[in-house]
């Protein structure tokens, strides 16, 4: 991508998805034994790990954790609570 500069006119669009079984026998290659496999993988692992889109899971914290977090910074005196409940918010 750093190749191609800064072009105004230029998009780059990614497609991550589970091809359902009719698309992989329309679009696949098909082998003489057994059903069709898909012609190109481009995983989501891949495209994170490229920065093409963004990890949802990255920062992922359960409900629990969070309520957790929250109770153990409301009853720590060290802490402003506001100040300690925006930065959690954030994070």
């Amino acid at each position: 991508m750093k190749s191609y500069g800064s072009l105004k006119n230029l998009s780059f669009l990614a497609f991550t998805a589970a091809p359902k079984s009719a698309a992989i026998e329309m679009f696949g290659i098909k082998s003489g034994v057994g059903k069709p496999k898909v012609f190109h993988l481009y995983s989501m692992r891949q495209a994170i790990e490229e920065g093409f889109i963004l990890g949802v899971l990255k920062n992922y914290m359960t409900c629990a954790t969070y309520l957790r977090i929250g109770k153990a910074v409301a009853d720590d005196t060290r802490y402003d609570k506001s100040k300690a409940s925006k930065a959690l918010g954030n994070f």
